[in-house]
């Protein structure tokens, strides 16, 4: 079996599956490089650059599952990334709150994630945040 890419999805299960490998690979680069001391050994300027490219990937990826989603009719799946992709725009990536929010509605979508935030609470607790 080929892997399966944002652009293969076709139903939910697949979407979810894809949300949180996306969500749990871009948001541990976000925790990592918002660490006060990767900042002070990297530079500010090339943390944030690294913060701003892992969310707009991740926004990008998610977007195009809401745009699969809808396309097979799974209106209610895609409204649920939406909230995610609406945290991800407009709040701050590297704030424990939003972050926080954005596991929660993550946890709306797939109840199954619990790994999830418990990667990204470490890492959060172990930089600090």
């Amino acid at each position: 079996m080929e892997p399966m890419t944002v652009y293969d999805v076709v139903n939910p299960g697949q979407a979810r599956k894809l949300v949180h490998h996306h969500l749990g690979n871009r948001m541990m680069v976000i925790a990592e490089y918002s660490g006060q001391e990767v900042q002070e050994g990297l530079g500010q300027e090339t943390c944030e650059k690294a913060i701003e490219e892992a969310r707009a990937h991740l926004i990008g990826n998610l977007y195009v599952l809401v745009r699969r989603l809808r396309r097979f009719n799974y209106q209610r799946e895609a409204r649920k990334i939406g909230g995610i992709i609406d945290l991800l725009i407009f709040g701050d990536v590297t704030s424990v709150t939003v972050q926080d929010a954005i596991k929660a509605k993550h946890a709306e979508l797939d109840p199954s994630t619990a790994v999830f935030s418990a990667v990204v609470q470490q890492l959060s607790e172990q930089h600090g945040h």
